[in-house]
């Protein structure tokens, strides 16, 4: 809000829309959504261990009434677990991945 009073003093001075409020819920809302679709794209993905990611699913719905200060330490938490858990496993050596070998003869 001060970064628009101070680019867009005249916004400031019209009366009272429901500009801000349409903003701010849409953006709770998609903060779900994304939340909710990241975790379970990282299950079908398998990038993350299961339980991460549920734990990002699970977490990620009390967003939707994120205006009020405790319901997104949940979600805080879980991102917060995926990044320990990223940075934990960027010390392990790199895994060797196996190509079938009918896959890879057709690409060559």
């Amino acid at each position: 809000m001060t970064w628009l009073a101070d680019v867009a003093p005249e916004l400031m001075s019209l009366p009272p829309s429901n500009y801000m409020a349409t903003a701010a819920g849409s953006g709770f809302v998609l903060l779900a959504v994304g939340a909710a679709l990241l975790g379970v794209t990282s299950i079908r993905a398998r990038v993350l261990p299961r339980w991460v990611s549920v734990l990002l699913v699970v977490c990620g719905s009390p967003s939707l009434v994120a205006g009020f200060p405790p319901f997104l330490l949940p979600l805080g938490c879980a991102v917060a677990v995926i990044g320990w858990f990223v940075l934990r496993a960027a010390t392990y050596p790199s895994i060797e991945v196996r190509v079938n070998a009918g896959l890879a003869s057709s690409l060559v």
